[in-house]
């Protein structure tokens, strides 16, 4: 476990720095450092403040502001490729993922070709050789054509979309959980939480192509979350990571710095969240009441994608979903609702997509049929769900 590697310069201001979770400006080297990048061919600097208290200019999205095109692909009908409550929408090797299904449970996931025409079910439910308990999350990657998929219980598979390779490794439930593949083949995940007092405890986990741990990041603090009986209710804070780039970005359930953070584990702040007063401690997570919380902001999902940073959160009793230009450090887009979607005014279409998934600058979302029969000629109330692609300008 490894103190000094958080941001791989002088040990000390390394170890400050991540005990308090505020970042000293990193030393920039060629492999690592992201503090300028060019975007469209304007130099956005990092790391960029973005302000919850910002007051976005649209509340929908649209032509009129931050999409530049719209496409609409109808899945095949056959009775195999038919998908029901899509979720965990992604874009990987230049095939479609969603998974399908009628409860958590029983979600499984289905391939797509970019015509929309159907591939394969890699996986079924049970617990049978190349067989899932659970799917609710699954990662991939371009480069190895591996979607990789951890299961409910001690077993990891993963899947060659070329060749329809199946594997299965035992891994440590216990400790990995939220895993995301690297272009390498390797992995980063987060840890679940084992406090021991005065002992370093693990944030993140290298993990090599046999979901072993080769390396990790600790610190002394204590992010275990104790659900306290007749006390704990409500949100509950959470640390988040998503792949980009090279590696991932990662958000401390105690901190307010979204990190960049590469295959060597070395940090780099991306985005510094502004609360205001409304960032929750540990302490609020586990002993203030439902109603109190819903005064504070409880991030629920973060993302990065082309010059966007995305971010869901619960706030006033209600899901909020919020969208950054990175070039003007300006929230351009909010909205809220008792459920989580983007809402969208499309020609034809109008209301929000769900369970959607970003692709470099890409949004990818699914759509009943019913609700695009003015948008797509010759589509029928009883054909199988469109997948919408929407390209951000």
């Amino acid at each position: 476990m490894r103190l000094s590697s958080l941001y791989g310069f002088n040990p000390v201001c390394a170890i400050t720095a991540l005990l308090a979770l505020v970042c000293c400006k990193p030393k920039a080297t060629d492999n690592h450092s992201i503090d300028s990048v060019q975007i469209q061919s304007q130099e956005i600097t990092l790391p960029q403040h973005l302000s919850f208290d910002d007051k976005a200019p649209y509340d929908t999205l649209s032509y009129s502001n931050i999409i530049e095109s719209v496409r609409y692909i109808p899945l095949d009908n056959s009775t195999e490729a038919l998908i029901a409550n899509p979720g965990n929408l992604r874009l990987i090797s230049g095939k479609y993922l969603i998974l399908s299904g009628s409860s958590r449970i029983t979600r499984i996931i289905k391939i797509f070709n970019q015509d929309g025409s159907y591939l394969t079910q890699p996986f079924r439910i049970g617990r049978g050789p190349n067989e899932v308990v659970f799917i609710s999350l699954y990662t991939g990657h371009d480069s190895t054509n591996l979607i990789t998929i951890p299961d409910m219980t001690d077993k990891m598979f993963t899947y060659n979309l070329t060749t329809g390779e199946i594997k299965g490794f035992r891994y440590n439930a216990d400790r990995i959980f939220n895993i995301t593949a690297l272009p390498s083949g390797n992995y980063i995940s987060l840890c679940r939480r084992s406090y021991e007092p005065g002992r370093p405890n693990p944030i993140l986990f290298r993990l090599n192509q046999n979901f072993e741990i080769t390396d990790s990041v600790s610190d002394m603090k204590d992010r275990t979350q104790r659900a306290i009986e007749g006390v704990t209710e409500g949100n509950s804070l959470r640390s988040h990571i998503k792949a980009y780039k090279d590696g991932v970005i990662y958000l401390d359930m105690l901190s307010d710095t979204v990190f960049y953070v590469d295959e060597e584990l070395k940090f780099t702040p991306a985005v510094i969240l502004d609360f205001g007063k409304k960032q929750p401690t540990l302490h609020n997570s586990i002993y203030d009441s439902a109603k109190k919380k819903e005064e504070q902001i409880y991030v629920i999902d973060i993302d990065l994608s082309g010059h966007y940073f995305f971010a869901t959160y619960n706030y006033k009793g209600m899901y909020f979903e919020s969208i950054w230009d990175l070039r003007t450090g300006k929230m351009v887009y909010s909205s809220h609702a008792n459920v989580v979607g983007l809402f969208v005014r499309l020609n034809g279409f109008s209301g929000r997509l769900y369970g959607y998934g970003l692709s470099g600058n890409r949004i990818i979302a699914a759509v009943n049929a019913s609700d695009l029969l003015t948008a797509i000629p010759g589509l029928t109330p009883d054909d199988n769900i469109v997948l919408v692609e929407i390209t951000l300008k």
